[in-house]
């Protein structure tokens, strides 16, 4: 009679083996998240370093219609205001994280040598426009107004009227060299002020633009700053 124990035993020790070394795959499920400013400056790049895990590809929203898959991208937001910025990490399994960014005004004097602080003087020229009337334009008196520095994105016109740097002006071109420009809000009378300070010359145009009525007002101040 045949043996057949070392036989059994070998082919068990065999199965027994290949069983052991046999090991599901494992999953792992995509970890998004990033990191960046809490807040950054309109025109001023925006850096996300993503620090997502066991991801193979990426999805970013930046919230102002803009989007890019790039793994570590940078974004230029053009306005101020606040952004909701989405990541979405693809792997075997998915995963998406969003945070919130604030955009503030581009800061003239942080990132700029150029000062405007100053007198002006200016040449006046008044564009009237009445409701149902011609334009009529009058040339006014010479005036000098004095420009005040108040913060790194806000200047006093004429020691009366605060305006805030607006930074979309901040890539603009004219024959005169680039420029920066400023405003205020309407007013209770409908008056607007914006001034574009070039950065070669130290040349000024102001810009005071009211609106009585259905019809306007509009007088522009050319200045040169005094030496």
């Amino acid at each position: 009679m045949k043996n057949y124990l070392p036989l059994i035993t070998s082919i068990c020790l065999a199965s027994c083996s290949t069983d052991s070394e046999v090991k599901p795959a494992e999953i792992k499920p995509a970890t998004a998240n990033f990191e960046m400013p809490e807040s950054n400056e309109a025109s001023i790049a925006t850096v996300f370093q993503n620090k997502s895990l066991a991801a193979k590809r990426y999805a970013w929203s930046f919230g102002d219609g803009s989007t890019s898959t790039d793994e570590n991208p940078t974004h230029t937001y053009t306005r101020t205001g606040q952004y909701l910025v989405k990541l979405k990490a693809f792997g075997e399994r998915n995963d998406s994280i969003t945070k919130s960014i604030t955009i503030l005004p581009y800061k003239i004097f942080t990132h700029s040598s150029t000062r405007i602080g100053g007198v002006y003087s200016c040449k006046i020229v008044t564009f009237v426009k009445p409701p149902g009337s011609p334009l009529s334009i009058h040339r006014l008196a010479d005036k000098d107004i004095t420009i005040t520095e108040q913060a790194p994105d806000k200047v006093l016109w004429d020691s009366n009227t605060l305006i805030y740097s607006s930074s979309s002006s901040t890539s603009r071109q004219l024959p005169g060299g680039p420029y920066h420009t400023f405003g205020a809000p309407t007013d209770i009378r409908r008056k607007t002020v914006l001034a574009f300070f070039y950065t070669s010359g130290d040349s000024a145009v102001f810009l005071i633009d009211e609106l009585p009525g259905h019809g306007s007002i509009q007088t522009y101040y050319h200045g040169k700053r005094r030496p």
